[in-house]
């Protein structure tokens, strides 16, 4: 992995953190917008990189 597909998937990493702050109320249960997130960073950066960013921000959450 180079030094672009990891500054890419950072930058993707902070766009996922972002948006998981918001949730869209749909019926009884909220919706994360950080879904989202996570199928536009798929679309955008691809599958491989899309998943590095996703594990990154779980690790993030990891206490």
């Amino acid at each position: 992995m180079n030094a672009k597909a990891v500054v890419t998937s950072g930058i993707f990493t902070a766009l996922i953190c972002i948006f998981s702050a918001f949730s869209v109320p749909v019926g009884a249960v909220p919706v994360s917008l950080s879904l989202f997130a996570i199928v536009l960073v798929a679309v955008v950066i691809g599958a491989r990189l899309a998943a590095f960013s996703v594990q990154v921000n779980a690790l993030r959450h990891w206490e």
